[in-house]
């Protein structure tokens, strides 16, 4: 009777140990697997692509997840699905990507929230947890001046520290890529300048 007793004792010491180094526990209801939930997660997608880079990954745990859900779009459209990559050997882990069902427009909006749950194959729901997403720009648009023409009359044998300034935007929305740097003429043997902010002169 004590053998049995012991064996019995050992036996259930081993399995507790087990379960409590095993990682995260299955108990049927489903988390994301974030350190904070407050801090949600953060992505980047460039224009020309579909696939968000998100950071940290998007993950779940504590269930089999069947689905990823978005549930709160915090400024109206939210043109993003959630796609289920793989889960793990034991179901109680799964992983998914994040793309935007269409091509996106850094010109027209550059940051999209919204927020996202994780759903158990049982039918059972995750916390909410905040996606912030920003849109990449990409050198699409060349720079067009404000003008087709500009035309100005100046006195032979003068120089002139300026005589017109030329002004040209450029529809790109970040900086990197909208701002115009210079402006240069393509005109050789010109008796002609220009400076970086458009400002035409003569040279004799």
């Amino acid at each position: 009777m004590w053998g049995k007793y012991i064996i019995v004792v050992a036996f259930l010491g081993y399995a507790t140990s087990a379960n409590v180094t095993s990682g995260a526990p299955a108990d049927g209801v489903p988390r994301l697997d974030l350190p904070n939930l407050e801090s949600g997660y953060h992505g980047l997608v460039k224009e020309n692509e579909t696939i968000v880079e998100v950071r940290p990954k998007i993950r779940a745990v504590g269930a089999e997840i069947c689905s990823f859900r978005i549930v709160n779009k915090h400024h109206g459209e939210a043109p993003f699905e959630i796609i289920l990559k793989d889960k793990d050997e034991t179901k109680t882990e799964a992983e998914a990507i994040l793309r935007a069902r269409k091509a996106l427009n850094c010109e027209k909006r550059k940051n999209y929230k919204f927020d996202i749950s994780a759903v158990s194959c049982a039918g059972d729901v995750s916390d909410n947890a905040t996606v912030h997403i920003t849109v990449v720009d990409i050198n699409e648009y060349p720079p067009t001046f404000l003008d087709p023409s500009y035309v100005h009359q100046v006195d032979e044998g003068r120089l002139y520290e300026e005589i017109i300034r030329v002004e040209a935007t450029d529809r790109d929305c970040t900086p990197k890529y909208g701002d115009v740097c210079k402006y240069e003429i393509l005109t050789s043997d010109q008796p002609f300048t220009i400076d970086n902010e458009g400002n035409l002169k003569n040279t004799y």
